[in-house]
């Protein structure tokens, strides 16, 4: 994942298919003085959430849960001003 903080998806092929997965932006693996854990679970609660509606996006329904989270809109905030905070391109990044 290099275009999103994180995606989820189902597997639709191979000895796997149907299996869940999460993928997570390596730009995201630093320690918690950068990215705090709780942003961490918070995207993946975010990333769940699409698992338990599945193909409708981030609609009002979709919104409503997410903003169930404690601090979801402080959360959310961190996530779109991380691009003013970092050098966002992955080639600038040893994997």
């Amino acid at each position: 994942v290099s275009s999103t903080w994180a995606h989820w998806s189902i597997r639709l092929q191979g000895r796997r298919r149907g299996e869940q997965v999460i993928r997570v932006n390596r730009l995201l693996r630093t320690g918690p003085e950068h990215i705090a854990d709780e942003l961490l679970a918070y995207l993946v609660y975010h990333e769940l959430l699409h698992s338990l509606l599945p193909g409708q996006g981030h609609d009002a329904e979709f919104r409503e849960l997410e903003a169930l989270w404690p601090g979801s809109a402080e959360l959310d905030a961190q996530f779109a001003t991380l691009p003013e905070r970092w050098d966002l391109d992955p080639d600038h990044y040893d994997d």
